[in-house]
């Protein structure tokens, strides 16, 4: 940080002795410097703070009270702008989300809506989680798959986090010259549609590859999730989608049914990517 968060950092350690600050020698990136994070915690309880969100006071008293025997719970959030004003009460209602529903292995394979600032878990579930692999790209994601793996995990419905949101556009503006086909089913530019499913076809094939997922339905879920993506065969990507479709979209019925038909337009993702 080139903003004074060292110093400050540094004070507060002076004052209260439970906070400990470590430095990284070189940057790590948010993935590995969140397993070393995990890594050097010793409490019974872990939750992750990071970025510019804002936590509600007493947001580790309630998942404290809360978690019981579960291996990790989560909540809600308030998504506010960039100057803090309040945009959405709610995230999973933005987002059309019954947040119970969703806590199940083929939710998590498809998409993640456990997010990283949003849960804690028990000091147990530390030695699932690392080593983080590189392919999971998401630490937050890595995190939900396992716990739910391992273990019984809890929604509260109660906002706890103010969740920051940037209106910056990432993909850029590269969507001109574009045919018809191509405007209606791709919001992005190809190049970083091709990019996305890469990624999550190397995610998949390292959760396949580690075996720790045992059952057999979940197995064939995740053999045709990942036909999916790399349309090997289209027909039994667009069977898939058809039975599975709200596990691959969560919103608006216009999104799913142009997910249904995406494997008959989206080009091939490459075997080697």
């Amino acid at each position: 940080s080139t903003d004074k968060t060292i110093e400050v950092i540094k004070e507060y350690e002076q004052k209260d002795k439970r906070i400990k600050f470590y430095q990284n020698e070189k940057n790590l990136g948010p993935l590995k410097n969140f397993e070393k994070a995990i890594s050097l915690c010793n409490g019974k309880y872990i939750a992750l703070c990071d970025q510019d969100d804002i936590w509600l006071e007493n947001k580790i008293e309630i998942l404290l009270h809360e978690i019981g025997n579960n291996i990790l719970i989560f909540h809600d959030d308030n998504l506010i702008d960039e100057n803090g004003v309040i945009k959405e009460e709610s995230f999973f209602k933005r987002e059309n989300i019954n947040p119970i529903k969703i806590n199940s292995t083929k939710n998590i394979l498809s998409d993640n809506w456990i997010s990283g600032h949003a849960l804690m878990f028990q000091k147990s579930l530390k030695k699932k989680i690392i080593p983080i692999p590189e392919e999971a790209e998401h630490f937050d994601w890595w995190i939900a798959l396992v716990a739910i793996l391992e273990g019984e995990i809890k929604y509260i419905n109660l906002p706890l986090v103010k969740w920051r949101q940037h209106n910056k556009n990432t993909s850029g503006n590269k969507l001109t010259k574009r045919n018809l086909i191509e405007k209606i089913f791709f919001p992005i530019d190809k190049d970083t549609f091709m990019l996305w499913n890469c990624n999550r076809i190397k995610r998949l094939e390292k959760i396949k590859s580690l075996k720790i997922i045992t059952s057999k339905s979940d197995l064939v879920f995740l053999d045709r999730l990942i036909n999916y993506y790399r349309l090997e065969n289209r027909i039994q990507a667009f069977v898939f989608a058809i039975f599975n479709i709200n596990y691959i979209v969560k919103k608006g019925v216009l999104r799913k049914i142009k997910y249904i038909l995406l494997p008959f337009f989206a080009p091939k993702v490459d075997i080697s990517c």
